[in-house]
């Protein structure tokens, strides 16, 4: 997206160029935000490189190292706003900054058959969701098995990404740490397709969590909460309950993610939320602090453009939508720089 506005006080340091592991196991010690210490020092939550996975995604700073705090106010237009992928970016692999590679992310390393036919993953061994509990490949054999596959839930069948020829993915999980795709025929785009916003779904289901709303896994649970919510349509109870984030109250935990901010509570239909820090984040930067550095990020409902513009201008939004960062606002956002307390970024 053409973003192009940044506020200067805090969503400077969310402006970060992803790159691969620079000195994976190198840290002795990691920092952390001030709140997460808080905690630590409490005894309500582990120390942070307990936290952490055992080789951290390392994110370089695009100009310094950041400061903790603050938070970054962005807007959303409604609609599906119980979608993740608005939220975040956290596939298996993600395109770096400028676009002009694939980079590891969730996965530390992959590798890719000659004949592009079988696709495997590393995982980051001790990686966490952010209720703390361990992310491992079984977690994505989940996703596949029960969520992509099943046809109670997706009436179709799998998304055409995971599909060649109509022959669908054989996915596997060679231990806890390694998932293999697979086809008999080439799947020379794969990677890319993973790199997608769609391709964020391998790795938004946390089974200690799903399975509970899965009818094979917990049948008699199901059919009582089904039944409470007066519900008769399992895919579409299931699609309410697990597959959007937070439009049913009373299951909200929150869902488990990887993402680096995270719900507190349900967002649908809500003019105004924020979502807190993620304890369990898996990245750091150079100087070895886990990030992210912003404390809070929080939406609004702006349906208007020209509201969005003026509200941009007015200071009360850090960064620029789509539906503003355009030729045409160019010259407007230049003449408030200083008014409003941004600066320009390409």
């Amino acid at each position: 997206m053409p973003h192009f506005l940044l506020r200067s006080a805090c969503a400077a340091a969310a402006l970060l160029l992803a790159t691969p592991p620079l000195f994976a196991g190198e840290c002795e010690t990691y920092g952390e935000a001030p709140d997460l210490a808080a905690l630590v020092a409490a005894g309500s939550l582990p120390p942070v490189k307990e936290r952490l996975p055992r080789n951290p995604l390392v994110v370089t700073p695009a100009e310094r190292i950041g400061v903790y705090g603050g938070e970054m106010v962005d807007t959303h237009g409604g609609g599906r706003v119980g979608d993740m992928r608005h939220y975040g970016y956290e596939p298996l692999v993600r395109w770096s900054v400028d676009g002009s590679e694939i980079v590891p992310n969730v996965a530390e390393s992959w590798e890719i058959s000659d004949d592009a036919t079988t696709y495997t993953f590393t995982l980051r061994e001790g990686m966490k969701w952010s209720d703390g509990m361990p992310f491992t490949a079984a977690d994505i054999l989940f996703w596949w098995e029960r969520v992509e596959t099943n046809t109670a839930i997706n009436a179709s069948g799998p998304r055409g990404v995971y599909v060649v020829d109509g022959e669908h993915a054989t996915v596997e999980a060679l231990d806890d740490y390694t998932i293999r795709f697979s086809w008999s025929k080439p799947n020379g785009v794969f990677l890319l397709d993973l790199a997608s916003p769609y391709g964020q779904r391998v790795v938004q289901f946390a089974k200690h969590h799903a399975e509970r709303f899965d009818i094979e896994s917990n049948p008699d649970g199901v059919a009582e909460m089904m039944a409470a919510d007066k519900a008769d349509d399992y895919g579409r109870w299931w699609k309410a309950t697990v597959g959007t984030y937070g439009s049913n109250a009373e299951y909200f935990n929150p869902r488990p993610h990887l993402h680096a901010h995270l719900a507190t509570e349900p967002v649908r239909s809500q003019e105004r939320f924020t979502f807190q820090r993620n304890p369990y984040y898996f990245k750091v930067d150079t100087a070895c602090n886990q990030l992210p550095y912003i404390d809070r990020r929080t939406w609004v409902l702006t349906t208007d453009p020209e509201v969005m513009l003026a509200k941009s201008l007015a200071g009360e939004i850090d960064i620029s939508r789509v539906q503003i960062s355009t030729p045409i606002n160019r010259a407007v956002f230049y003449d408030h720089q200083e008014r409003g307390n941004y600066r320009l970024i390409d």
